[in-house]
């Protein structure tokens, strides 16, 4: 019974709160015109962003799964640029395994490192390493 009368007291004090909110007019955006959204330039999808130097092998593995087919060999380094001194044994470890077993063909999964097969490849081929890219 009392934490049902402490609930009633917690709504009532923050009803009464809203009553006294309700009544201070906010500003009047009746007159703010919308924003030009006409002048933006959409993103660069083929170009993931890594802004903080020192990525994360994860974060580098990301990445490069964001890279579009047609732009692997121009997106999978500018994100390889951004990986971490720490991260890099790891990464390094993960490519030695994955790039064998699931990227060494024409046909091999990873052709597409955005696809399931790829990373279906990449989980059951290489899970100790990947295991380790996702920790560092």
């Amino acid at each position: 019974m009392r934490a049902g009368f402490m609930w009633s007291a917690i709504l009532m004090w923050t009803l009464a709160g809203c009553q006294d909110a309700a009544l201070t007019p906010g500003p009047d955006l009746s007159q703010s015109a919308p924003p030009d959204l006409s002048q933006a330039a959409p993103p660069d999808l083929a170009q993931p962003d890594l802004a903080v130097a020192g990525a994360s092998c994860a974060k580098t593995e990301m990445c490069i799964r964001a890279c579009m087919p047609a732009m692997l060999s121009t997106c999978v380094p500018a994100c390889i640029a951004k990986l971490s001194a720490t991260a890099k044994p790891y990464f390094d470890s993960l490519q030695a395994c994955s790039g064998p077993a699931c990227a060494s063909s024409a046909s091999a999964p990873c052709i597409d490192p955005g696809s399931a097969a790829c990373a279906t490849c990449v989980s059951t081929q290489c899970a100790s390493q990947d295991g380790a890219c996702q920790l560092h």
